[in-house]
């Protein structure tokens, strides 16, 4: 009977997750290697299995690059900035956007990511799709196409 007791305590108390326990905090296979977003420069998302994540944005003239942090609420992945800052994040043609936090999710191959914005809280989704692209440079101003690349954070344009 103590026995009983004691395994059902532990389980009571021991066994459940508490308050503080940030859970599961592994990156899900189906969030790792490179995913690309539909727009005219190159940008590309890597979430890496340390917490950490980077996107990136390649315009010929230009590029950037944006680290953050990641955790994990179940299936979702929540993208922040490191420091508790609004996070630049690119959306509607700007690289420059700010927003709160950004929640991805895997479906079907693809990430599916929706936002607010920092000031406002506008609403925002997107799809990236996977694989990695750079931007095809030839224009007199910015990318003139996209080709698939191995790996969008070292090339940045196609060769």
């Amino acid at each position: 009977m103590r026995l009983f007791l004691g395994l059902l305590f532990i389980l009571a108390i021991g066994g459940c997750a508490q308050p503080d326990d940030p859970g599961d905090q592994t990156l899900p296979p189906a969030f790792s290697g490179f995913f690309h977003h539909d727009a005219v420069d190159a940008v590309n998302l890597r979430i890496s299995d340390d917490g950490t994540f980077q996107w990136t944005i390649y315009g010929c003239d230009f590029g950037a690059t944006v680290d953050g942090v990641w955790t994990r609420s179940g299936e979702t992945i929540v993208l922040r900035s490191a420091d508790a800052a609004p996070l630049d994040w690119s959306h509607g043609g700007s690289f420059r956007f700010q927003v709160d936090h950004v929640e991805v999710v895997a479906i079907d191959g693809r990430l599916d990511a929706v936002g607010k914005t920092a000031t406002h809280g506008v609403a925002f989704e997107q799809s990236w799709a996977a694989g990695g692209v750079c931007a095809v440079c030839g224009g007199p101003l910015g990318p003139t196409g996209q080709c698939a690349c191995a790996d969008p954070f070292t090339a940045g344009v196609c060769p």
